[in-house]
């Protein structure tokens, strides 16, 4: 991973020295150098491209969209990285393409972008894809795993509950269940098929139903049998 670093650090090397008037290109490096740690090759070769691609967008449309994957400036449009060169081409809050944008900033902006795009095969692209999408699921996970409702929403939660399902009640007898009639199996029409269902609802008993497919709806002191399914 070095050589990629040292090739991208000589790069904005002589960026500075072509675009004197740019700022930021050691705290760029800097950013890239920790997302390559953190993220591997794919960063440089799948991440930057798709910021090249925002980039190649933004020129032809007159307005540049900040890709996901990139914190932006702050209460601005552009990303933090490389905010140096693209406010040379974009206005910084709004995102619009700039009357009279930097060509040198363009060039070197696409070049570091793309530089590395075409350096992986299929194979090794198809591996960081799924890498990246296992990380991104047991991230969510751990997430969702942490986070805790706080009392204030876990009783408004129970009121909005105890409220819509006050007089719904499962059956707790019976687990048998049953297929409906299958329009292949027994080459019911659609609408065959949803009378025939509905005509051995009617003619099976309060044991028949499952616990998990039906309750009981109390409704002027009677139990009606009614569906759960949405």
């Amino acid at each position: 991973m070095k050589s990629p670093l040292g090739l991208l650090r000589a790069v904005l090397t002589d960026f500075a020295r072509l675009e004197p008037s740019v700022h930021g290109l050691d705290r760029d490096y800097s950013t890239i150098e920790a997302r390559v740690k953190h993220e591997g090759f794919s960063f440089v070769a799948i991440t930057l491209p798709t910021l090249g691609g925002s980039i190649d967008y933004g020129l032809s449309s007159g307005r540049f969209t900040c890709p996901l994957g990139f914190a932006k400036i702050k209460g601005g449009a552009i990303p933090r990285l490389f905010s140096g060169m693209l406010c040379d081409v974009f206005d910084s809050n709004t995102g619009l393409m700039l009357a009279d944008p930097n060509v040198g900033a363009i060039k070197c902006l696409r070049e570091v972008c793309y530089m590395f795009k075409k350096t992986l095969s299929d194979s090794d692209r198809e591996d960081i894809l799924d890498k990246d999408a296992k990380s991104s699921f047991w991230r969510t996970e751990a997430h969702v795993a942490s986070a805790g409702y706080d009392a204030g929403r876990v009783r408004i939660l129970q009121k909005v509950a105890s409220f819509c399902c006050a007089d719904l009640e499962k059956d707790p007898h019976g687990s048998r269940g049953r297929h409906g009639p299958g329009a292949v199996a027994e080459g019911y029409s659609p609408n065959q098929k949803w009378q025939a269902l509905s005509n051995d609802l009617m003619s099976l008993d309060s044991s028949t139903y499952g616990f998990e497919g039906f309750a009981y709806l109390k409704s002027d002191g009677e139990l009606k049998k009614t569906s759960l399914s949405c």
